[in-house]
């Protein structure tokens, strides 16, 4: 689970900057190439929205601007609430009626950038951030903080010497299954044949300990469900 938590922070950070790279360019068009500004004006005059130029003035710099926040990854949710707005006007006030093609002036693109920006408000700006380096990591969810903590009971079982419980899984057994400890040292269990019923001879994992198993003992969940060993005899 911590690495899926990686993966997510790491693919959070790559689609924030190519959402940000898409509304950066459209806001430039608008406010630095030659004749963009006007044109955005007189369209907006054009379907009716008021106030044209300041309208216009508005949502070139919250293009430009949201987008190189997005970029940075600075302020990224308050910037995707920003153009999450401006999107939802351009998809209802143009786009919505042209149905979903984007050939037809429809609403596929709007959609997909709206969609992203709601991604990115819910989630973060995940790794490679300035919202990261100046504010800090935000909490783990509980599955990715729970893998850490089996790492860290891999450490300490591998020390533990002689007879007795290795590791508190906090698992409380159901009748009907055989519980034991797998060959990668996670907690599993098997179905075992009752009332006619065929044995199932695959595995589920309760719970991944990464045990190390020493040689000379033997492994096995105890009746309290958690992880024991006992010295076997030799000689």
């Amino acid at each position: 689970m911590a690495n899926v938590y990686q993966f997510r922070q790491w693919s959070l950070a790559l689609l924030r900057v190519i959402v940000g790279v898409i509304f950066a360019y459209h806001g430039y068009l608008k406010l630095f190439v030659p004749g963009g500004f006007k044109g955005t004006i007189a369209f907006f005059g054009a379907i009716g929205i008021p106030m044209p130029v300041y309208s216009a003035l508005l949502v070139s710099v919250v293009e430009f601007a949201g987008g190189l926040f997005l970029i940075l990854g600075f302020l990224a949710k308050w910037a995707s609430v920003l153009l999450i707005i401006n999107m939802a006007v351009a998809l209802f006030k143009v786009h919505l009626k042209n149905g979903f093609l984007i050939a037809n002036s429809g609403f596929e693109f709007v959609g997909l950038l709206i969609f992203s920006s709601l991604v990115i408000l819910l989630n973060g700006s995940g790794n490679l951030s300035l919202d990261r380096i100046i504010f800090g990591a935000e909490e783990e969810p509980k599955e990715a903080s729970e893998a850490k903590s089996s790492r860290k009971s891999r450490i300490s079982v591998k020390n533990v010497s002689g007879s007795g419980v290795v590791a508190r899984t906090g698992i409380s057994k159901e009748p009907g299954y055989l519980y034991f400890l797998d060959k990668k040292g996670h907690v599993a269990r098997v179905r075992m044949a009752r009332r006619g019923k065929r044995t199932t001879k695959k595995q589920e994992v309760l719970l991944k300990l990464w045990v190390e198993r020493k040689q000379g003992y033997l492994y096995y969940i105890d009746g309290n469900g958690d992880v024991a060993q006992s010295r076997m005899a030799r000689g």
